[in-house]
């Protein structure tokens, strides 16, 4: 199933649906209050919007309409997602969310550092644990948080000593030149 892009528009709280391939506008969602970037599913079906209002929303792909609007922590930044859960960084309550797509609430909030940003998965192979982390930057706190997607609980902490700006993280993959490996 081809997916098309889901663009936000912070400015006017609007979801934009676009067609690449006819180079046009599909629809316009009036969404929610200064939506952050949108995530898809990897298997296309939703797409997970954190809002100004503290919610995150889900937009089903097959219809183009909103079936959640989900309370999160405080300051959600843009969530990423797996095809069963979404996670989302509330940057004011230092803590991540952990939403199952299937019954649409929450079930996990894990408290991370200081301000913590957009995570990003793992990537690995059958034998390696690195794929069933989430790597959660904390900007404030010279730290990455490492949280196991199968039991949500912080399993390690990262100290960065000197980076008390990390906004970003990376995972190269298994078979790369560099091997497994974290950038931040």
């Amino acid at each position: 199933m081809h997916t098309p892009p889901y663009v936000s528009n912070q400015s006017l709280g609007q979801l934009h649906i676009i067609d690449i391939s006819a180079a046009k506008l599909v629809k316009t969602l009036d969404i929610c209050p200064t939506p952050q970037p949108p995530a898809t599913s990897p298997d296309g079906t939703n797409v997970f919007v954190s809002c100004g209002d503290n919610t995150v929303r889900i937009v089903s792909t097959s219809s183009n309409t909103e079936t959640a609007n989900i309370p999160v922590g405080t300051g959600p930044g843009k969530p990423v997602a797996s095809n069963t859960h979404a996670y989302v960084s509330n940057v004011s309550s230092n803590d991540v969310s952990v939403i199952d797509s299937a019954t649409v609430t929450v079930v996990a909030t894990i408290a991370v550092g200081l301000n913590p940003t957009t995570g990003v998965f793992g990537t690995g192979n059958q034998y390696s644990s690195f794929i069933n982390n989430l790597y959660v930057p904390n900007r404030n706190a010279e730290s990455i948080s490492v949280i196991s997607t199968s039991s949500n609980t912080v399993i390690a902490t990262l100290t960065i000593p000197g980076q008390p700006q990390i906004s970003e993280a990376a995972v190269a993959p298994v078979l790369s030149s560099v091997g497994q490996l974290l950038f931040a």
